[in-house]
């Protein structure tokens, strides 16, 4: 059986590291008859071209999941013609697959204009925003990519997804109902469409949807669930049932950076095991480093054990978060109570009389 191309690039980068808060999903490759449709259009495979030759042995390395040296083949095909478009869209794909997240924008922001009815082109662009957290480009190239298949149910996630994350929750919200209605029993859906209800104060029907999902779940699904069923009862203050609810997740699941996190923060918040929550903080951060809300957490654990370490937390914590309106508040307040540095303002130069 070999990979339907198609299929398989197509749900690799679903939910790239950029992760449903609490979980990690990996989708899944379906396989097809090996009598399938070429996914890249290929001019005629025996050709003197000699950067035809290199397009082609890097499709079909890249069919074989072979992106390192998919890369070297289409580097080729372009050292010899610059304009081979098929060549730069494919190494930008392959680029993405290798999260060469920089690369991969940059080689596919550039042939765009070549490929402008082309499906697949604007979703992997819009992938390679999102992956650089540039989502208001991401969910340009998504609306382009639905202009052509409408009800892709990737590109919807992908969409619904970033529009979350730029807290646009009305239209994160219409898609994912949209999604919900297309694929009712896809997980990484239920989990999208939960965590809205949750960040708009609808815990009533994120918990009714996370539980009845959970109830026909496989049990691989269980742990992800869980996890965000754990947040659900956080947000309630239901903070013991929360910690019940996390450690659920995490025997099965040991490595789900949110459920770590979860189970912290309740922990600190409940005045229990000071030492064990800071442990599960610093566990979730080795898998997730970019987490700002994290390095806050950790901030405040260590006010009373250590100070130093405390101020190098919470000033990473403004690193991260300084550009997100969620957390201003809480930056202007560490900053009045000096627990984070404040960058002096220029003074102007005073002309002498």
């Amino acid at each position: 059986m070999i990979l339907n191309v198609r299929q398989f690039i197509s749900f690799y980068i679903l939910f790239l590291p950029i992760c449903l808060s609490c979980t990690s999903l990996q989708p899944q490759s379906n396989l097809a008859s090996s009598n399938y449709e070429p996914y890249y259009e290929q001019p005629e495979t025996r050709t003197k071209k000699k950067d035809i030759y290199y397009l082609n042995q890097g499709n079909e390395y890249i069919l074989d999941g072979l992106f390192r040296e998919a890369i070297e083949s289409y580097k080729k095909a372009l050292s010899i013609n610059k304009a081979n478009h098929h060549a730069r869209r494919n190494l930008g794909i392959a680029q993405l697959k290798s999260k060469l997240y920089q690369k991969a924008q940059k080689n596919l922001a550039s042939i765009e204009p070549y490929f402008d009815s082309d499906f697949d082109t604007h979703y992997f662009l819009g992938e390679a925003y999102r992956a650089n957290d540039n989502y208001s480009q991401a969910i340009f190239q998504y609306q382009k990519a639905l202009t052509i298949k409408p009800d892709d149910p990737k590109t919807l996630k992908s969409l619904s997804w970033s529009y979350y994350n730029i807290k646009y929750y009305s239209e994160a919200l219409n898609t994912a109902k949209k999604l919900y209605r297309l694929t009712p029993k896809d997980s990484q859906v239920i989990i999208i469409l939960s965590r809205i209800f949750l960040k708009t104060n609808r815990q009533d029907l994120a918990l009714a949807l996370i539980k009845r999902a959970k109830s026909q779940a496989s049990q691989e699904n269980i742990p992800f669930y869980l996890s965000v069923e754990g947040d659900i009862y956080s947000s309630l203050k239901k903070y013991n049932l929360a910690i019940n609810t996390y450690k659920k997740a995490l025997s099965d699941q040991p490595l789900l950076p949110g459920a770590l996190l979860g189970i912290g923060e309740c922990m600190l918040i409940t005045g229990q095991d000071k030492l064990k929550a800071i442990s599960y903080i610093e566990r979730s951060l080795r898998i997730r480093p970019e987490t700002s809300e994290a390095y806050y957490l950790l901030g405040k654990a260590y006010a009373s054990i250590d100070k130093n370490k405390s101020k190098r937390y919470f000033n990473k914590f403004k690193q991260l978060a300084s550009k997100d309106p969620e957390f201003i508040a809480k930056i202007s307040d560490l900053e009045e109570d000096g627990l984070i540095s404040v960058k002096e303002r220029p003074q102007k130069n005073k002309h002498k009389n």
